[in-house]
């Protein structure tokens, strides 16, 4: 297992990024996720990644943000833009 990634299975649809700065939520229902100030509980963004969106996780330096669906996007948490995406294992 990667030591370098942030994940909590309990709840597996949720992570945090930089703290105390944004909450991040999939929409399963469409191909984007949520982005919320945590300052002020307002939905700032919404960032267009894969198909049905369901796990997230942060890498440990609170950097990247990685997002599954039915491919893998990676969004720079700096920019809030996915950066890459990467095919899954069929």
């Amino acid at each position: 297992m990667c030591p370098c990634i942030h994940f909590d299975p309990i709840r597996a649809h949720r992570a945090y990024g930089v703290p105390d700065r944004y909450e991040f939520v999939p929409n399963r229902n469409a191909d984007y996720l949520n982005v919320f100030d945590v300052a002020t509980g307002a939905c700032i963004k919404r960032i267009g990644v894969a198909k049905r969106p369901d796990v997230t996780a942060t890498t440990a330096d609170g950097r990247y943000l990685y997002v599954t669906g039915d491919y893998l996007a990676v969004i720079d948490l700096e920019t809030l833009t996915v950066v890459r995406t990467l095919a899954l294992c069929q």
